[in-house]
């Protein structure tokens, strides 16, 4: 189901659907973005806000897929019963609007990325060093660190906050 082993090439995932398609021309699932380029945000509160800024674009677009990956974090942990150890697949948190790759970590690589609510995870050379900094790297994903007002957003975006 959603366990891979060390020798899942990227090719196995070819046939996975990570991220859907734009559902119409006015809205985009991975930013929420409109025509005129605006962002409605809010946790899911249901308090949408404008954000108009290309920083607080892209921060948005990356929190929207580290909400996805938490409802993916939950299912891998009672599937796998919290083993730690299993590589678990997880969506790239880049702020490219047409990614759809996906990042193989462990539960407990999972938590550590989390730890820290201006943290991220992508694919290698999806970083954007505008918005973010790499702080942790290996063959497999780079962790990013969000600085600035892309900081603050995927700060105030944390679902486990």
């Amino acid at each position: 189901m959603f366990l891979v082993s060390e020798a899942t090439s990227e090719a196995a995932w070819a046939g996975v659907q990570c991220a859907p398609e734009a559902e119409s021309s006015e809205r985009n699932w991975r930013g929420r973005l409109t025509e005129q380029g605006a962002v409605f945000s809010g946790k899911s509160r249901g308090n949408a806000r404008l954000m108009g800024s290309s920083a607080e674009r892209r921060a948005l677009n990356e929190a929207s897929f580290r909400e996805a990956n938490e409802q993916l974090e939950r299912g891998a942990r009672r599937i796998t019963r919290g083993d730690e150890a299993s590589l678990v697949p997880f969506l790239c948190e880049c702020p490219r609007q047409e990614c759809t790759k996906v990042v193989a970590l462990t539960l407990r690589e999972y938590e550590e990325v989390r730890s820290m609510s201006r943290q991220g995870l992508a694919v290698p050379g999806h970083e954007d060093l505008e918005i973010e900094r790499v702080v942790a790297e290996n063959e497999r994903y780079l962790v990013t660190e969000k600085f600035g007002r892309a900081g603050d957003v995927f700060e105030e975006e944390d679902p486990r906050r």
